[in-house]
């Protein structure tokens, strides 16, 4: 084995435990909520509700660029994020949120 390809290995490795790590990360959990970043409000009220009541819960931003005529746009999304352990918990609390 060539001493050049020794680095070349190395990354590749690292770049497959990355990928390995965020699809694992992402099997855990369902997303219950989701709004545009102007309704940031609204996500946040429900992570706190839920959080209060002991629901392993996250919550996500999310931004993408968009293309509209020459200019692009920056768009937004607010994501809640739950356990899925705790999605039967999660939908009978949901049900008080007001």
């Amino acid at each position: 084995m060539d001493t050049g390809s020794v680095p070349l290995i190395v990354i590749a490795v690292l770049i497959l435990l990355g990928i390995y790590l965020k699809w694992d990360d992402q099997k855990n959990w369902e997303t219950i909520y989701e709004a545009p970043g102007m309704q940031m409000a609204k996500a946040q009220a429900r992570f706190a509700f839920l959080k209060q009541r002991g629901v392993k819960c996250r919550m996500k931003t999310i931004t993408s660029v968009a293309v509209r005529g020459a200019s692009p746009v920056m768009l937004t999304t607010v994501r809640v994020d739950v356990g899925k352990k705790d999605l039967p918990k999660t939908y009978a609390l949901l049900k008080e949120f007001k």
